[in-house]
């Protein structure tokens, strides 16, 4: 069952002034503040909704739980609980992973399905949430292990923020070479499992319902 509170929490965040600097585009996936936007009026409209309870993700390695996710054969923002986001700087960055996520539902999603590869998916995804840290006046509450993706993620975000007049209102997006993302997306085959034979797994998205 949607719960309001959680969808409220996330509106916020991603309408929030922050979300503005998230502009770039990587591969395939071009990601602008506009689209959060869209994400929320989605929300707003039912289309898509915010859930307690996380739905386990078989592509994590073993041992790594799904702290929350976005499903996009439910069109559903899963949480472990309703406070979620509320007051942990990492929750909110979260919520900005997926959250592009759904983005990218909305954007490109199509009714016979369009596929992305799953490494890529996952590495704009962290990148995004980690311009928006970088951005934010909030911090991670904990510790970044040496090698996961959010550490190299926030190295790239780190090149792009230092980017002269990136931080301006109506400036371009940032193209990120793909040399750049190398060692993100081999830290994100990592720990997804995307290594060797599934290298090539696809995420698939749909797009909303009318």
């Amino acid at each position: 069952m949607a719960n309001q509170v959680l969808a409220g929490t996330v509106m916020r965040i991603i309408r929030d002034p922050w979300i503005s600097k998230v502009r770039f585009t990587l591969g395939e996936f071009s990601i602008f503040d506009w689209q959060y936007e869209r994400v929320a009026m989605a929300i707003a409209r039912g289309k898509i909704t915010c859930e307690v309870g996380v739905k386990p993700n078989r592509e994590l390695r073993s041992g790594l739980a799904t702290e929350c996710r976005y499903d996009p054969e439910t069109r559903q923002l899963q949480f472990p609980d309703e406070q979620y986001g509320s007051s942990s700087g990492r929750q909110r960055f979260s919520i900005v992973h997926e959250a592009t996520h759904a983005s990218f539902d909305i954007q490109y999603g199509n009714g016979e399905g369009k596929e992305f590869l799953a490494i890529d998916d996952e590495a704009a995804a962290w990148l995004a949430q980690s311009v928006y840290m970088r951005s934010s006046p909030y911090f991670w509450d904990g510790p970044i292990v040496p090698g996961d993706p959010i550490e190299l993620a926030l190295m790239l975000a780190d090149k792009i923020m230092a980017v002269p007049n990136y931080r301006d209102q109506g400036s371009p997006p940032y193209s990120v070479p793909p040399a750049d993302t190398i060692a993100l997306k081999q830290s994100v085959a990592k720990i997804y499992s995307f290594e060797g034979g599934a290298a090539g797994i696809k995420h698939v998205y749909h797009g909303l319902r009318p």
